[in-house]
């Protein structure tokens, strides 16, 4: 059970591997480098809080003056044509498709990313039930287990060199494509994970935002970056992928794998020194156990695989950054993708034992 699977977010889900040759071998320096820390307020953890200034929240039970109907405007194909798209998966409710207005001449690091982008709202039978202007790149998506809603973040790269990332969204829609609520940053949404109740976690930077049914905000954690999340224990809990942390005696930043439960107080912390998550999928959760990719900054990475309680069982050496972990099969295996549109496919089983290791597809 992959990540999306596991938090009903099989949708619309495009995923590029990359390609470059390297080795699997079992690590000794990883298991060394992580430690455990049980207690609530770690140095670099917060306490719990109520919002954050950077953030707006805006309730619609309408449309708002953004959105335009899906019959009025031909921007958006009326029909959701999953062949055009190898590659993708997605579930039989809703689904989104991102349509560039702009000229692809205007996009680029000089002009940024963004504006211009509208998001296109697909209903069961594939057609186009909305349409909604975000000006903002699709960054994730996630649905409710009923299929009554969807919620979708994004944010915009700003013009310039720098390629700066700003400017996040986060909307619920429901089941006709229209916005119930959004929120807004200054800040860019990375990942972001729903589960049975509707209510909404979302990874930022800084900062995660656990948002109830009506978007309004139960806690938040401001402190780092969020770059990949988890639901766990029925959604009352997560697990959180911070980054762009700066621990005593090292030149690298590194990260750390945090629980926080529902009342968003730490639970565990596994603090991981010149490690850093390098994709939104590279953390996932089966059954009890985590799986987590991590990326050193010369490129190595390393699958660990955590219990529940944060204690490391075993880990893996490869020869690249990891883009993406997920529990596949139902969660008896666990699939590794390196570095990008052509790199190398790779199984382990549970007991962190190689299965197959391929070049990945073209």
């Amino acid at each position: 059970m992959g990540k999306r699977a596991a938090v009903g977010l099989a949708i619309a889900a495009i995923i590029v591997v990359a390609a470059i040759g390297f080795n699997v071998a079992p690590s000794s320096d990883h298991s060394a480098s992580a430690s455990v820390s049980s207690e609530s307020r770690a140095t670099y953890l917060p306490t719990s809080g109520t919002s954050s200034s950077s953030l707006t929240l805006q309730s619609t039970s309408s449309p708002s003056s953004e959105q335009s109907d899906a019959s009025a405007n031909g921007t958006c194909p009326q029909t959701f044509n999953a062949s055009a798209f190898p590659g993708v998966t997605f579930n039989n409710t809703m689904k989104i498709f991102v349509e560039h207005t702009r000229p692809q001449n205007q996009s680029g690091p000089n002009q940024g990313a963004g504006p211009g982008d509208v998001w296109c709202l697909y209903g069961a039978s594939n057609n186009l039930v909305n349409l909604y202007p975000s000006n903002r790149v699709l960054a994730g998506i996630a649905a409710s287990e009923d299929g009554s809603s969807l919620v979708a973040a994004g944010w915009q790269i700003l013009p310039g060199q720098a390629g700066v990332y700003a400017n996040g969204l986060v909307g619920l829609f429901n089941s006709t494509g229209q916005m119930v609520w959004n929120i807004t940053s200054s800040q860019p949404f990375f990942d972001l994970a729903a589960n049975a109740n509707n209510s909404v976690v979302v990874a930022a930077n800084p900062g995660l935002v656990y948002l109830d049914e009506s978007g309004r905000i139960i806690w938040n954690y401001s402190e780092f970056q969020s770059t990949t999340i988890v639901l766990i224990n029925n959604g009352s809990d997560v697990v959180d992928g911070v980054g762009q942390i700066l621990y005593p005696g090292h030149l690298n930043y590194g990260s750390a794998l945090t629980m926080f439960d529902s009342n968003g107080r730490a639970v565990f912390n596994v603090t991981l020194p010149d490690w850093f998550f390098d994709s939104s999928d590279s953390l996932a959760y089966s059954n009890g156990y985590l799986a987590a990719g991590l990326t050193a900054s010369g490129g190595n990475g390393t699958v660990s695989y955590y219990s529940i309680n944060g204690s490391l069982v075993w880990s893996r050496h490869v020869d690249s950054s990891i883009q993406q972990v997920s529990f596949e099969n139902g969660g008896s295996v666990i699939f590794v993708s390196a570095n990008g549109q052509t790199g190398q496919n790779l199984t382990f089983d549970l007991r962190g034992d190689l299965i197959s290791n391929q070049t990945a597809p073209q």
